[in-house]
């Protein structure tokens, strides 16, 4: 199976180390960045996790994990994972809105694999690399 990652966020501070870790580790992954600016590769889509119409590059590109890295205060990101049956992990809620990301995906019909987390900022220099590593093994890599 292709494993199509998209980072949003993945310009970031926290982005670029989730790229940099799954590429050296992982480098049979196809990896996309995802920002608001695009970027200067084929493996830099132009998202913007406040204009829901920027999302179809998801599916243009067969992604099937998202990592959001930037806080998308509409759960925007988390609703279309979860229509489009896309696995997600969001590494930047604030507990409040995890609170209510939780809750619209407890309201859901879910066939894909969701994962919050929260205090990101407070655990950013925790051993990257054996977070990932479980993630991967989750998602068969």
């Amino acid at each position: 199976m292709e494993h199509n990652i998209l980072i949003i966020g993945g310009n970031g501070l926290v982005g670029k180390t989730i790229v940099r870790i799954l590429h050296t580790r992982n480098p049979h992954l196809n990896i996309f960045i995802g920002g608001r600016k695009g970027g200067s590769t084929g493996r830099h889509l132009t998202i913007d996790v406040t204009d829901p119409s920027s999302f179809q590059v998801i599916t243009d590109n067969k992604i099937n994990l998202i990592i959001l890295s930037v806080n998308d205060k509409s759960d925007h990101i988390l609703k279309y994972a979860i229509e489009n049956h896309i696995d997600y992990l969001d590494i930047t809620k604030p507990t409040p809105d995890l609170v209510k990301a939780y809750a619209i995906a407890g309201k859901s019909d879910i066939s894909s694999r969701i994962v919050f987390s929260s205090g990101w900022m407070g655990e950013l220099f925790l051993d990257w690399s054996i977070f990932f590593q479980k993630i991967m093994q989750m998602f068969g890599g």
